[in-house]
């Protein structure tokens, strides 16, 4: 999911995207178009405190996030685990 500056604001369609793929136990990937490793304050209150992985808008994080992020958002459900995520540094440093 690309986060913007309007993205918050996108409350027809964008909002129904983020409450099916919540609903059907998705993993979410929150690309910070601003590219911020965080949630941010553009980050939309639909998945502001769900289980999302925040990366940036750079092609090899989110590739390695859209590699990854499946399995360890199907471990964080298995473990009650909720609310946004991110990757630490040396998985920056290490791509």
């Amino acid at each position: 999911m690309l986060i913007g500056d309007k993205t918050k604001y996108l409350r027809k369609f964008v909002k129904w995207e983020m409450e099916v793929a919540l609903r059907l136990g998705l993993p979410i990937i929150g690309v910070n178009l601003d590219g911020s490793k965080l949630q941010t304050e553009l980050c939309p209150a639909t998945i502001k405190n769900e289980l999302v992985i925040y990366v940036p808008f750079q092609a090899k994080i989110i590739e390695y996030a859209m590699e990854n992020w499946p399995t360890s958002h199907r471990t964080h459900v298995q473990q009650n685990v909720s609310g946004p995520r991110f990757y630490k540094d040396h998985v920056y440093a290490g791509l």
